[in-house]
Formats: C-alpha cells, structure tokens, sequence
C-alpha cells in the first residue's frame, strides 16, 4: 500500500475479491459483513454450528490485514475484557458469532445489547454445488498436510 492508501485504508473492492475467493456461496453474508465493517459497525452471525460463521468473519479479518481474536462471551463480559494492556484497540469492530439457541452452551445475549449490532444475519447451509466446491478444494490441501494434520 502506498502512504495515501495507508491514510484512506483499504480498498473495499479488492477486500471483496479476497474474500470472495475463500467464501464459496456465501456472498449475500460477506457483502452485509463488510458494509458493516466499512460503516464501523458490529456484526452477529446467528446460525447453527458448521455452517462457516467462523471461517468467514476469518476470511474478513485476514484480508483487512486484521489480527481476529476468540473471545468467549459470557453475561457477565465487560467492555474492559476486550482490551489490550488496557487500550481500546482500533479500529474496534465486533464479528460475533452465535449458536441457536437449544445448541449446547448457546448463551443470548440480552436484548439490550442485541441493539449493538448493525446486522445480525444468518449465514445458511451451502447450497449443494458451493459445498461440493468446497469439499473438492479442501481434499487436496488434506493430502498434502497427511493424515491426522
């Protein structure tokens, strides 16, 4: 990035073809995220377990050039546990993720902070011709890591 880029942050176009390229069929999810994003706003990602809520928010994180962090929440996380040696870090963007609720371990977070968020949205089970491009990509990183890894 040259000195002007640096000062106006990232180009959102390319930040979308990066992400584009790792997100297989979830296109409508990674536009609202990164509108968030370039809005300052928070995201919660509500959906069932496997779905890739983690692997996209991810996916978001690295192309931005962002370090992503898990942070487990509980109903008693304050805003001072998601800090760094005390400091806000910024820019500060929330990329939660949710189970339903009859999951196991799913806790809500309370309505009064439902409102935090720019979007919530449901990331949706692949449709079967992205998740057999998916399947066909992962296969044969698995072979070259062996079995096990």
């Amino acid at each position: 990035m040259t000195r002007a880029q640096d000062r106006e942050g990232p180009d959102p176009q390319r930040v979308r073809e990066r992400v584009f390229e790792r997100t297989v069929g979830k296109r409508p999810v990674v536009e609202r995220v990164l509108c968030s994003l370039f809005a300052g706003g928070h995201v919660l990602l509500d959906d069932a377990p496997g779905v890739g809520k983690t692997f996209v928010l991810k996916v978001v994180a690295g192309a931005l050039g962002l370090r992503a962090q898990r942070i487990q929440g509980t109903p008693d996380l304050l805003p001072a546990d998601v800090t760094v040696d005390g400091d806000t870090q910024e820019p500060f963007t929330v990329l939660a993720t949710e189970n339903p609720l009859h999951s196991e371990r799913a806790v809500r977070p309370p309505t009064s902070r439902l409102d935090r968020f720019l979007f919530r949205l449901s990331v949706g089970h692949p449709e079967q011709a992205a998740e057999e491009l998916q399947t066909a990509e992962a296969l044969p990183r698995r072979a070259r890591r062996g079995p096990g890894s």
